[in-house]
């Protein structure tokens, strides 16, 4: 078993452990209440060392848990801790029976073994070795005082066969648990395929909108850097029109009234009271076109930074960005009217659920692209605030066609989507509640009526 499969299994085994320190603590009050009497020795040594088992459980499935990559110590723990409890069950099965025979008091114990074992079966079935180990302290000290002359043959053939039924349940068990596991991870793959596959989707989508966004800046920054670039021509033309001429009266070949025409001319050949009065202009938009791009690239960097963990997020911040990157989207059908309130930092992967926003917010878009009959722009509106519940909560809501009510339940299926075929994969709302609900432990709903538009309200833990 690798490494990365024995702390998959120690961890398991570490979640699966509360059950089975509870099964047995329950079966041995249970045992002692049906039988007070039933072993040859006072309850109180049984019961005064499984009272010292179950703390060392306790804390072994803590340390399972909390520290899986430590495999010596937890393999250690849980070694002890199941061996340990099975044994004593073992010992005192073969006790009872050995001085009761045939009795009731062997038969309510035997049932009981018979659930432990089953119980043992299951709890550990993420490792065979641990699992077949402690069925064997189970069922063998029953059979071994049988052959040693200490109770009813019978039993000891009960047990034998129990143990070999409970072995070959036990391969089945552990073979059963790790294809789950392996079909857990292909599900996982292909969700991750499916998330890429959106974000291309996406990219490719965006592509064009975000070129033109940029198109349009660095037109205008090209339109006044080459005004500009004629505009000093120009000037420097003027400077240099302008210095002939004050030599010229320096050295006197211009009378100080002729020279006032020149500078006219000079004036108005190089059409400097133009120039004054719009090259700051050009230079402003220029600015102005620049800020653009630049809070452009802005944006595409912070939606597109994707990080493996978790880390404090600004989802107002994060709100603007996705603004910015689908603005091509929104711009055409609708006006955004935000009302981004005072929220917590919220610890999430930011690039995961800035696709959130954007996948809700083109929806958004297409649906009141889809009214017809119509020259009015629609409304998407976003807020943002943080109730005293615990929570931080997103609304996106849009004045689009709407959600029948007979399909409003299918639209977070994989795959189902309304639009025509080509349009849409289906996928981004799936990919968005498996982000909001599966990855960050929050809540996406949607409440929706035909013709009047639709919002759907995310909830992420503050």
């Amino acid at each position: 078993m690798t490494a990365g499969r024995q702390e998959l299994a120690i961890r398991e085994l570490g979640k699966r452990y509360s059950a089975g320190t509870f099964g047995h603590f329950l079966m041995f009050m249970t045992a002692w209440l049906f039988s007070p009497s039933a072993l040859p020795f006072s309850y109180t040594i049984p019961a005064t060392l499984f009272a010292a088992l179950i703390p060392l459980r306790v804390y072994a499935r803590h340390s399972a848990i909390q520290r899986p990559s430590a495999r010596r110590r937890n393999w250690t723990l849980l070694a002890i801790g199941s061996f340990g409890c099975n044994l004593l069950w073992g010992v005192c099965v073969a006790c009872v029976q050995g001085s009761s025979g045939a009795g009731l008091d062997s038969v309510v114990f035997a049932f009981f073994t018979c659930g432990i074992s089953i119980g043992t079966v299951t709890a550990l079935a993420p490792s065979p070795w641990l699992q077949r180990g402690a069925l064997a302290f189970m069922l063998t000290p029953a059979m071994l005082s049988t052959v040693c002359g200490y109770g009813l043959p019978v039993f000891a053939v009960i047990h034998a066969i129990f143990l070999a039924y409970t072995f070959v349940m036990s391969s089945m068990a552990t073979r059963e648990f790790w294809q789950t596991v392996a079909s857990n991870e292909q599900l996982r793959q292909q969700e991750i395929e499916l998330r890429h596959a959106q974000k291309l989707e996406s990219v490719g989508r965006l592509a064009a909108g975000l070129a033109h966004e940029i198109n349009t800046p660095v037109q205008f920054i090209s339109d006044s850097c080459a005004f500009l670039a004629d505009g000093l021509g120009e000037l420097e033309a003027g400077i240099a029109g302008y210095r002939e001429l004050v030599e010229k009266i320096a050295t006197g070949r211009v009378e100080t009234d002729v020279a006032l025409g020149h500078a006219d001319q000079v004036e108005a050949t190089h059409d400097l009271a133009y120039l004054r009065e719009n090259l700051p202009a050009a230079a402003e938009r220029a600015m102005v076109g620049l800020a653009r791009v630049a809070e452009i690239v802005r944006a595409t960097r912070e939606f597109s930074r994707n990080a493996t963990t978790k880390s404090p997020q600004n989802l107002n911040a994060a709100l603007e960005s996705t603004l910015v990157i689908c603005h091509h989207e929104t711009g055409a059908v609708a006006d955004v009217v935000t009302d981004l309130g005072t929220i917590p930092l919220v610890n999430c992967h930011g690039g995961e659920l800035n696709q959130v926003f954007l996948n809700i917010i083109v929806n958004a878009a297409h649906a009141i692209g889809e009214v017809k009959h119509t020259s009015e722009r629609g409304t998407i509106a976003i807020r943002t605030w943080a109730p005293e519940d615990g929570w931080v909560k997103v609304s996106i809501r849009d004045t689009g066609v709407g959600i029948p009510d007979e399909i409003i339940d299918k639209v977070f299926d994989p795959f189902f989507t309304t639009k025509p075929v080509g349009q849409g994969s289906g996928q981004g709302l799936a990919i968005a509640r498996s982000i909001v609900v599966g990855k960050h432990g929050g809540k996406l709903e949607v409440q929706s009526k035909p013709g009047l538009g639709t919002t759907f309200t995310i909830a992420l833990p503050a």
